[in-house]
């Protein structure tokens, strides 16, 4: 497998003003950081290219996927991966060579939000 990682990227989710006084909110800022997140998965025979501006995902000769917010600056590939054991969603798991795939803690199903 091949995987679409980000390089450093960190956000920070700033506690509102005034919390939910039933406790739905943050109490505290949330600093958090992407580093080595996953954010793409694909077979061996898949060809990434990542460019300076985005990034072309190619089957059989043809492009199937631009990806804007991917490119050199902000993401790397790493080759010759296992999958991980369990569903794969984008975003789900952290990988490094040392420690293999650990879930990233934040991470929410799609399929448990509700359409609104």
């Amino acid at each position: 497998m091949q995987l679409i990682q980000w390089k450093e990227k960190h956000i920070t989710i700033h506690a509102p003003e005034e919390p939910d006084p039933e406790g739905g909110s943050l109490t505290e800022d949330l600093n958090y950081s992407y580093n080595d997140l996953v954010v793409y998965m694909y077979e061996d025979n898949v060809e990434i290219n990542i460019g300076d501006v985005f990034t072309i995902i190619n089957v059989d000769g043809k492009d199937i996927l631009r990806i804007l917010d991917i490119n050199t600056s902000t993401a790397y590939i790493r080759k010759n991966v296992e999958a991980p054991e369990g569903e794969w969603f984008g975003e789900k798991y952290f990988y490094t060579p040392e420690d293999g795939y650990t879930l990233n803690e934040y991470w929410v199903d799609p399929r448990s939000i509700e359409n609104l």
